[in-house]
């Protein structure tokens, strides 16, 4: 045994500890553990983690390298990659060049990289691990006297989503200590209102939006129109570029949602309502199209595109990596993607050797049934766009469109008929940072 002056003090004891466990590993490192039986509201960790941080190390087997804990922060993570690549949030570190693969689908090659905690136990001791650990977290309660206090005195109704719990759990966990009826009153009036359904903070904002309302964001770079962009189009809109996801008229109703939130305007339309409407919203500006479509409705819209004076370049695949639920053994895995152009120069366009698939899984998105990832739309524009075009989508939805403007340096016109999410994609753009212009 040494001497008394050649142990170590307990804080490089710490450091040294900290330094051996503690390590980097970009997400594509990482993982899962695939017989880890704990289901995530990943929503839910996306929220906390680009409002908080990545604040919470996942642990990861020595051993093995497999991940013992933090699965929902890892496909949470993913997600939010998937979204927003060049935005990490804190805590996450972006390691790479940052640069477009050429001849490749758009796949950056820049990472999120995170801290991780490797600990060693044993292969056969892994499941057993998995399992204590998240029994553990769920073994635990609440005080809901000091739930109840910490919540009325410390959260606002428009932090709710940051808390993990709901409107309608908090009014329960409040109102159960109301000491009168006043104060149960009161109660109900500050909670008993589901502010992400309603948008009423946004409504608050903006108004309630009539049909031809404007909204400016970021100096005028980017316009949003409410209503139908049949009657809003017109001879002097000056848009260079379509990118839209149209109705595809299948009268769905999308998830599980009810039908009144979830089916999408126009989409129980025929063929022919199909065709007047494609092309009632294309301006006569427009020089590039990018349409996406499901192989259903591809005849329609190509003959719609030529009719309308395009020349059909190809018809790119977006591949989802998985197939969309359904009970047959033909489930669609894919949409396509109309491109088409209109008196267009080729030889002042960008020249890049890219493929015309695009693979990328679906980002769920709870403001709308059928959202594309954000990345996926940047990738299109960002093959042959150029930066004094202005891109246009008269089918907006949730807004992806003018974020992947946003996040590409492009100016962009987006026109969405729905009340149910005009409101939500206005708060989507704010989320993201957007400024509405004075």
């Amino acid at each position: 045994m040494g001497t008394f002056d050649t142990w170590a003090s307990p804080d490089e004891v710490e450091l040294n500890l900290v330094r051996d466990r503690m390590v980097m590993r970009r997400l594509s490192q990482l993982c899962e553990y695939d017989k880890n039986p704990k289901e995530h509201d990943i929503e839910m960790i996306k929220r906390s983690i680009v409002e908080f941080g990545y604040t919470s190390p996942m642990i990861v087997n020595s051993e093995n390298g497999i991940l013992l804990s933090g699965h929902g922060r890892l496909m949470a993570l993913r997600e939010l990659y998937a979204d927003r690549p060049d935005l990490p949030p804190a805590g996450v570190a972006l390691v790479g060049s940052g640069e477009v693969e050429a001849g490749e689908d758009g796949t950056y090659r820049h990472e999120w990289a995170v801290m991780v905690v490797q600990v060693s136990i044993p292969p056969e001791k892994h499941s057993e691990y998995v399992i204590m650990d998240n029994k553990t977290v769920e073994s635990g309660g609440w005080n809901e006297t000091v739930l109840a206090d910490l919540l009325k005195k410390s959260i606002s109704v428009d932090r709710v989503q940051y808390t993990g719990f709901d409107n309608k759990e908090i009014l329960s966990i409040i109102g159960k200590r109301a000491n009168s009826d006043s104060e149960l009153d009161k109660v109900h009036r500050q909670w008993d209102d589901d502010k992400e359904e309603t948008y009423g903070e946004i409504i608050n904002i903006v108004g309630v939006l009539e049909h031809g309302a404007r909204i400016s964001f970021n100096g005028g770079n980017h316009v949003l129109y409410y209503g139908d962009a049949r009657k809003i189009v017109g001879d002097d809109f000056r848009v260079s570029v379509l990118c839209t996801d149209p109705p595809y008229c299948h009268n769905k109703v999308h998830g599980i949602r009810s039908a009144r939130e979830s089916s999408i305007k126009n989409d129980d339309l025929d063929v022919a309502g199909y065709i007047e409407l494609l092309r009632g919203v294309i301006p006569l500006s427009i020089k590039m199209a990018y349409v996406f479509t499901h192989w259903a409705s591809w005849i329609p819209t190509a003959s719609v595109m030529e009719s309308l004076g395009f020349d059909t370049q190809t018809m790119a695949i977006w591949d989802k990596k998985s197939p969309t639920l359904g009970n047959n053994n033909w489930r669609c895995q894919h949409e396509l993607i109309y491109v088409g152009y209109r008196d267009v120069d080729k030889k002042a366009l960008p020249i890049a050797q890219y493929g015309n698939m695009f693979r990328m899984a679906t980002v769920p998105y709870k403001g709308h049934p059928t959202a594309k990832p954000i990345q996926l739309i940047s990738n299109v524009l960002s093959r042959e766009v150029m930066q004094n075009m202005v891109v246009f989508d008269p089918f907006a939805g949730s807004g992806t469109t003018m974020l992947a403007c946003e996040s590409s340096g492009l100016r962009s016109v987006s026109i969405e008929l729905d009340e149910k999410f005009i409101y939500g994609l206005i708060k989507r753009a704010l989320d993201w940072g957007l400024k509405i212009d004075d």
